[in-house]
């Protein structure tokens, strides 16, 4: 994974690596093929404030009926350390979603 930024979260030791945005279609896709850290403490979503439509995430199986909703604009914090594990969808094509994990450091 090509990571944007590194930097020290101040004052708790852990480290923040964020990644380039994701593009999400009406197919799921996997957040991540190969991050599976032990030492990652959480997974931040973010959607594009401009995106047309809503982003969900879930498991392998996720769809836009069964998946949690991320609407444009908003973030969310997963304490789930194996990226590999999440999939996302959306109810429109080339949506975007960047990708941070927070590591203890």
């Amino acid at each position: 994974m090509s990571f944007a930024k590194l930097f020290r979260e101040a004052g708790t030791g852990r480290l923040i690596k964020t990644a380039d945005s994701k593009t999400v279609g009406t197919t799921a896709v996997q957040v991540d093929s190969t991050e599976t850290y032990d030492d990652v403490y959480a997974i931040i979503l973010s959607s594009n404030s401009d995106n047309s439509g809503t982003i969900y995430y879930g498991d392998s199986n996720v769809s836009t009926s069964n998946g949690i909703p991320i609407y444009a604009g908003e973030t969310v914090v997963l304490a789930l350390g194996d990226a590999t594990a999440l999939y996302l969808i959306a109810d429109a094509a080339n949506q975007k979603m960047r990708i941070a994990y927070i590591y203890d450091g």
